[in-house]
């Protein structure tokens, strides 16, 4: 364990040295697993798949398989249709993040103090919450912090989860407000949230959400599409177009408003593999 260990410090963290060398590498290495998760919750993708062997030491995962983004908003959506248990469910990714993190502490006991093991996974808690408060803000258009943003912020996911709302077109949606304005389902909350933005006056506020909230993610029918189209006519349009909007998500990309619908009838229930 001691030379894998010192073999990762060298090549991949070499900034980690001294006595703690072990616990600061692990810390490291939750620091970054935190930061992750938090980013997936915020863009709302699962990834569906979340053993031990397919989360990487540099803070990354591998195995993207049965992935895929919410559509109508629900933080129970699980997108592997053979965990029939939901235990990768999206809602359930910053704990499993945590469970993974402890056992791989459980494998690096001989090298690190259990006090110090203890006080390193405490930290994940809190890494995760800062970095997702941080990129929800974003994505809301809200440059300082106030005590009642978690809750507005709830109030909006409350009202797309009752309401079967798409995620990711509602909250590229808040960028818009005249618009936003018209539609019943956010009366009352659209007044909090104007109240919320007047208090800062941020003449940059929508370009900044639109930099936090992408136009174009890979919906499962999209990909199915291109699939299919690639396979069976050997045509490769659609995935030349698929590299091209995915590459730049948060541009406008006129004229390829289509691929950012939310998914027909046909493909609202696709189910996803891990052979997929």
């Amino acid at each position: 364990m001691k030379q894998l260990a010192d073999f990762v410090i060298e090549h991949y963290y070499p900034q980690c040295q001294g006595n703690n060398v072990y616990a600061d590498w692990l810390g490291q290495v939750v620091k970054r697993t935190a930061v992750m998760v938090a980013s997936w919750q915020a863009q709302g993708f699962a990834h569906g798949v979340l053993n031990t062997d397919n989360m990487s030491i540099l803070g990354l995962t591998i195995d993207y398989g049965p992935f895929g983004f919410l559509e109508a908003y629900n933080p129970s959506f699980v997108c592997n249709h053979s965990d029939h248990q939901g235990r990768y469910a999206f809602d359930q990714q910053p704990g499993i993040g945590l469970w993974n993190l402890t056992r791989l502490a459980d494998a690096l006991s001989s090298l690190i103090n259990p006090k110090q093991v203890k006080a390193i996974l405490a930290t994940y808690e809190r890494q995760l919450i800062d970095t997702y408060s941080t990129l929800m803000r974003q994505k809301f258009g809200l440059s300082t912090k106030e005590k009642g943003d978690h809750q507005l912020i709830n109030q909006f996911l409350a009202i797309l989860q009752t309401h079967k709302l798409d995620y990711t077109n509602s909250c590229r949606g808040l960028s818009n407000l005249d618009k936003l304005a018209k539609d019943k389902r956010f009366e009352h909350w659209i007044k909090l949230y104007r109240d919320r933005i007047a208090n800062e006056n941020n003449q940059t506020r929508v370009a900044t959400m639109n930099q936090a909230n992408p136009k174009f993610i890979l919906r499962n029918y999209l990909a199915e599409e291109a699939i299919r189209e690639a396979e069976d006519n050997k045509n490769y349009d659609k995935i030349s177009i698929l590299f091209t909007l995915l590459s730049q998500p948060f541009d406008e990309h006129i004229g390829f408003e289509d691929y950012a619908l939310e998914a027909p009838d046909w493909a609202k229930d696709l189910s996803v593999s891990c052979s997929s």
